[in-house]
């Protein structure tokens, strides 16, 4: 995955444009998480309020009083602790993640920052199934 996301910013990067960020979008609403997971929109609610699992990650902005935007990448991680995702796509959403923090920091390499938080994280998600 870093080498893909590393490789892609590169590729732009040398024709000239500017990386922003990298898609998907990091900030998700409980339709768009019901959307990514293939989960019921009413299973997410219940989740984020706390009736099905706890410690659900807290919303991280409002729209509205009614509308709130979570981070993708704890809510993925979330989902995998409670085995309602992938462990690879957890890890995708770290990845996107981690590098959207790098390209705004302006890390010098990519890869490299990709690589080493990628296998500190992975090394956490090992350690906590074990």
């Amino acid at each position: 995955m870093e080498s893909a996301i590393s490789s892609a910013v590169e590729c732009v990067e040398k024709a000239g444009a500017q990386v922003d960020r990298i898609e998907p979008d990091p900030l998700v609403s409980l339709a768009d998480i019901a959307a990514r997971t293939g989960l019921t929109r009413a299973a997410i609610s219940l989740y984020s309020k706390g009736q099905r699992g706890e410690n659900f990650p807290s919303p991280v902005a409002r729209i509205t009083s009614e509308m709130s935007l979570y981070d993708w990448s704890s809510v993925a991680t979330w989902l995998f602790r409670h085995e309602k995702l992938s462990r690879d796509e957890a890890i995708v959403a770290k990845a996107v993640k981690v590098a959207n923090e790098a390209i705004e920091a302006h890390a010098t390499n990519l890869r490299e920052t990709l690589q080493g938080r990628l296998r500190m994280y992975e090394e956490t998600l090992e350690k906590e199934a074990a």
